[in-house]
């Protein structure tokens, strides 16, 4: 995937002269040409933002972030976005430090909490949690500026009205954005294009696109297992054959 940096210096994360609304656009119209450009448009840009939302499919490495002394406190958290004029920050999953604040040249991870922190401790920051999905407290507040060393790996999303999608939105992501659309626009009443049963179709293959992109996602677009999980009232022992569980 790519580096996504604060300054807009890295490999681009947007489709080839920004024209990906402007190709799905003209790809559902080849289908369904008496309906609006306009309309087809606006229904796409919900669409975008709710395939992107609900399967977590464009996921990127964000950064660095600057850590100045104090910031990350309650009342002074780092704000993550606006990433750049055409993407944003809507869920984080990893966040670490590189370098380190010793300086040394590998990822610090930070551990995340589920819960605010509170505590006077003035230190090296060690953990973070997400006061809103674009606002991260860092736990202890740091002691002084550490510079521009916190990454962020999170699920992006292109902002409202955007024409430059992420490359995979043409590479991956076609179908599930015609088919989210064309649910849209079939299940509206009393249009010369309505249609109900398409719409029911559409829609049906449009939540196997989000499960399918979901499951590339966290899979990292490759052969890797996702890990099983279970929950802490589980207990830790051994279940089945093979092993589920070994720790």
């Amino acid at each position: 995937m790519a580096l996504v940096t604060l300054d807009g210096v890295g490999q681009s994360s947007s489709a080839i002269a920004g024209q990906s609304t402007t190709y799905i656009v003209s790809k559902i119209l080849t289908r369904s040409p008496a309906i609006p450009d306009s309309l087809v448009n606006s229904e796409l840009q919900d669409t975008i933002r709710h395939f992107y939302t609900m399967s977590t499919g464009w996921r990127d490495t964000v950064g660095p972030y600057n850590i100045a002394q104090g910031a990350g406190a309650i009342g002074n958290p780092i704000e993550l976005n606006p990433v750049d004029q055409y993407k944003q920050i809507q869920y984080v999953l990893d966040a670490w430090l590189y370098p380190t604040v010793t300086g040394a040249q590998f990822p610090q991870a930070l551990i995340p909490s589920a819960r605010l922190l509170i505590g006077p401790d003035v230190s090296p920051p060690s953990r973070y949690f997400m006061i809103r999905p674009d606002l991260l407290q860092l736990y202890p507040v740091p002691d002084k500026a550490y510079g521009s060393i916190l990454w962020i790996y999170a699920v992006l999303l292109p902002v409202v009205n955007t024409t430059k999608l992420p490359n995979i939105a043409l590479t991956q992501h076609l179908d599930a954005l015609q088919w989210g659309t064309m649910a849209r626009l079939y299940r509206m009443r009393g249009k010369p294009w309505s249609d109900p049963a398409a719409a029911g179709d559409y829609h049906t293959m449009y939540r196997l696109e989000i499960l399918k992109a979901r499951d590339e996602a966290n899979r990292a677009y490759s052969g890797v297992d996702t890990p099983a999980r279970f929950p802490p009232f589980a207990g830790r022992h051994f279940i089945g054959n093979p092993t589920a569980v070994a720790d």
